[in-house]
């Protein structure tokens, strides 16, 4: 009785292993990937700027040559190379 009983749980936790990859698989390409709309914070000390996403400081490279003031709805991109900021 022991041994099925184990194989069970054995079972079960693989399977919620795979649901918890998947999830962040999932999580990691939404969080990554696309243009958003994020707010102006500010630039940082080395000169790369910085916006508020899902509560989140994101630094990135400007892309923009204006001013604008913190809080401005901004526009960022998410590629593999890196965030990217404009507006």
């Amino acid at each position: 009785m022991v041994a099925p009983d184990l194989a069970q749980r054995l079972r079960e936790r693989a399977i919620q292993a795979r649901f918890s990859a998947l999830e962040r698989i999932y999580q990691a390409r939404e969080e990554r990937m696309g243009d958003v709309t994020a707010y102006w914070v500010g630039f940082a000390d080395d000169g790369r700027g910085q916006c508020i996403y899902r509560g989140r400081v994101i630094t990135g490279e400007v892309l923009a040559l204006s001013s604008i003031p913190r809080g401005t709805p901004i526009n960022l991109r998410r590629t593999p190379a890196g965030a990217f900021l404009d507006w």
